[in-house]
């Protein structure tokens, strides 16, 4: 099933028009001005209640909390929390995501530095992108999946979400040259703009 792809120019139009705005978050200063740019249209669109964030967490590859000269510094997760609250978004409506596998019937922790060794090599021959694809940016869909669950009952039709993503054009070719506005998901269930 095909919706059209509208061109919004107006950011407050498009918040407008989504059941949930999720709010992507690294703990880093490009999650935190996108955040900032979304709340402020969901907020004149009058539908700040439907924004959420999201941490895609490395687990150990992630930047852990450190103390110098008894100053503590917050982890990454830790900062992500933090900006969700800068956003004004509440605590409960803040998820971290982090992969997982089963192993023995059993749901564990699968992170990047097990990839790596049960891989025996470094996974992108040269390129250490471990902030983008299926160990951050991918792994936000999976929060998507309970949200449409809960939607669905009092929904018709498919669900509409815009999933916002701080990335620095400076950062590489690819980012400056994807677009704007992109359709990632379009099916019965849902529909995902980025």
């Amino acid at each position: 099933m095909s919706h059209p792809t509208p061109l919004y120019v107006d950011p407050v139009e498009f918040a407008a028009t989504r059941h949930r705005i999720v709010i992507n978050l690294s703990g880093g200063k490009d999650g935190l001005v996108a955040g900032l740019i979304a709340m402020d249209a969901a907020r004149k669109a009058g539908v700040a209640d439907r924004v959420w964030t999201a941490h895609a967490s490395l687990g150990p590859m992630e930047w852990p909390a450190v103390t110098v000269d008894g100053v503590r510094w917050p982890s990454a997760s830790e900062l992500a929390a933090q900006h969700s609250v800068v956003l004004g978004v509440p605590p409960e409506r803040h998820i971290e995501v982090r992969r997982s596998r089963e192993v023995d019937g059993e749901r564990v922790p699968f992170d990047l530095l097990t990839f790596v060794t049960e891989r025996g090599d470094w996974p992108w021959l040269g390129r250490a992108r471990t902030c983008t694809g299926p160990w951050k940016t991918k792994m936000v869909y999976q929060a998507f999946t309970p949200q449409v669950r809960a939607l669905r009952k009092e929904t018709d039709g498919p669900l509409m979400f815009a999933n916002v993503l701080g990335m620095r054009a400076e950062e590489s070719t690819d980012r400056r040259n994807r677009e704007v506005w992109r359709r990632t998901t379009d099916n019965s269930a849902r529909v995902v703009d980025e």
